[in-house]
């Protein structure tokens, strides 16, 4: 089963070249942090996510739902899972990087790497902890509510209106976002 959204190539090339900027080892939650970050980034210049992944609201604070699937080895798909594997693996809370190189960013444009970047840069000497307490901050992240010991979903559509989207643009940019992903499943299955 293929979690929707989730482009596994480009989130390999992503962890990897974040990865590369910390010796190919990471806390897993501040790599999580940072993307959502810079897909939050992303939305708010072009309303359009660099993972196109799903999101989820922990205790810790937003998530990529289908990143922390794969961290954990819970990733409903066994063959992209494996395929995960083949370049990461857990190391108590860190990630690391089983291939020290750099690998092709061909899924990712030059304004997507950009972000990614700047991203990194902006937030490279904060810990996790310092990163959950930011996005806690309900005046900058007004989509956080806290789940408790649970998780919930946390829509698109929240994401976009807490970028201060109208209702209008919202459901337009909704539709777009589920004519390029069926665009991307038909492209995928065509692969296969």
């Amino acid at each position: 089963m293929r979690e929707a959204g989730v482009n596994l190539i480009k989130t390999i090339q992503i962890v990897q070249h974040i990865l590369a900027k910390s010796e190919y080892r990471l806390n897993y939650t501040k790599l999580i942090k940072l993307l959502y970050l810079a897909d939050r980034e992303a939305l708010r210049l072009w309303d359009s996510a660099i993972t196109k992944d799903s999101y989820a609201l922990l205790h810790q604070g937003p998530i990529l739902s289908g990143l922390y699937d794969f961290i954990k080895g819970e990733y409903g798909d066994r063959a992209d899972q494996a395929q995960w594997n083949a370049f990461f693996m857990r190391d108590g809370y860190d990630l690391i990087a089983i291939h020290k190189s750099e690998l092709p960013k061909d899924e990712l444009s030059p304004r997507e790497m950009e972000i990614i970047d700047s991203t990194e840069k902006k937030y490279r000497g904060w810990d996790y902890r310092k990163l959950i307490e930011l996005l806690h901050d309900k005046s900058k992240y007004p989509e956080w509510e806290d789940p408790g010991e649970t998780s919930l979903p946390l829509s698109l559509e929240n994401v976009l209106r807490a970028l201060g989207r109208s209702e209008e643009q919202i459901k337009t940019l909704l539709k777009e976002e589920e004519a390029f992903r069926q665009e991307e499943d038909f492209l995928s299955d065509c692969r296969n």
